[in-house]
Formats: C-alpha cells, sequence, structure tokens
C-alpha cells in the first residue's frame, strides 16, 4: 500500500480496528463527546455484515449496497450510541468489499459539505486517503490478517484494554476543515 494514494477527502477521520471488540465506536463516541464546533458532525459506520436495522430509515438501496439513516438513540447499537454521543447524523452503510467507495461516495450526498465526517471502516482506506486515518488495537490479541498492512498506514494507532481505550482526552482535532492528532 506505499505506493497507493487514494482519493483525498481533507473533512474525513477514518477508524478501522485489528479486530472485533476493539475499541472503534468507543472512540468515535468519545470524540463525538469532546465536539465543541458548531458545524455538523456525521459518522458513517460501514459493514459487509447484515445487521438488523430497527430505528432506521433507508436513504438509498441497490443490489450491492444499503444506506440508512439512524433515527434511535434508545438502543446499544453501535450507530445509536453514535448518535446519542452527540453526532448531528449517523448513517450505516451495508455493503459487500467491492461497493464500499461506491455507497461511500452515494452517502456524501446527503452529508453537507462543511461537515466533519467520522467514518468506521478498514476497507475505506483501501479506497480514500483521509486526513487522518487511526486504528484501534486490542492489546495482547493478534490482529486480522485483513488489518496488518493497514496498521502500516496508520497515522496512529491506539490501545484498547480492558474494556476501556488507553487514550488522553481530546485525541484529535478538527480545524481547517482537517482532522489532525491533537499534540496537547
Amino acid at each position: 500500500m506505499d505506493n497507493w494514494h487514494g482519493i483525498s477527502y481533507d473533512n474525513l477521520l477514518l477508524v478501522a480496528g485489528t479486530g472485533r471488540n476493539s475499541g472503534k465506536t468507543s472512540f468515535v463516541c468519545q470524540v463525538c463527546e469532546e465536539w465543541d464546533s458548531t458545524l455538523p458532525l456525521v459518522c458513517i459506520k460501514i459493514s459487509n455484515h447484515i445487521h438488523l436495522q430497527e430505528g432506521t430509515q433507508i436513504i438509498y438501496s441497490t443490489k450491492d449496497f444499503t444506506i440508512y439513516e439512524e433515527t434511535l438513540v434508545a438502543s446499544d447499537k453501535d450507530t445509536a450510541r453514535m448518535l446519542k454521543a452527540g453526532a448531528s447524523k449517523v448513517l450505516f452503510i451495508e455493503a459487500d468489499r467491492e461497493f464500499v467507495y461506491q455507497a461511500f461516495e452515494k452517502s456524501m450526498e446527503v452529508i453537507p459539505g462543511n461537515a466533519a465526517i467520522i467514518c468506521e471502516s478498514g476497507t475505506l482506506r483501501r479506497y480514500t486517503r483521509p486526513s487522518l486515518f487511526v486504528m484501534l488495537h486490542t492489546l495482547g490479541s493478534e490482529p486480522k490478517k485483513s488489518s496488518k498492512d493497514l496498521m502500516e498506514v496508520a497515522d496512529k494507532i491506539f490501545f484498547f484494554e480492558d474494556g476501556n481505550l488507553q487514550i488522553l482526552e481530546n485525541p484529535v482535532v478538527f480545524t481547517n476543515y482537517q482532522w489532525k492528532l491533537n499534540r496537547a
């Protein structure tokens, strides 16, 4: 992936994990809770697994992918947690790997142009160059095979241990329409 660049999205924070239950959604929710801008904050979760989507509205659907908007905060679903944490809009994209970028592009049609975007997806990094790409890894676990090459291009790897993120408050900031690591 060293020579591969992808399409650049300055307003995109991309979050991926090295396995299940690695703290991805907890990280996204922490960023949402700490959001203090007047700009809209939109979260997107992309999965190739079919999930029961109660409390959502279908925004767009084809035989290749479906885009849902989360409408319910009273749920334990990851997307509901993001909405409850403070995102102004949360989308869930269900798509096979080969349609992830096409679905992401379609979702941009319902996102305000001035929005800061946080997307939970490892696959999307294979097609895009976000302003910031972070990964979450559970200490003591073996990274899944599909995430090992992504770890090489991550801007930062945060750790998750015993159900807790091993990060400080405000790990990332959004300034000048770009996500950056908070060096403070």
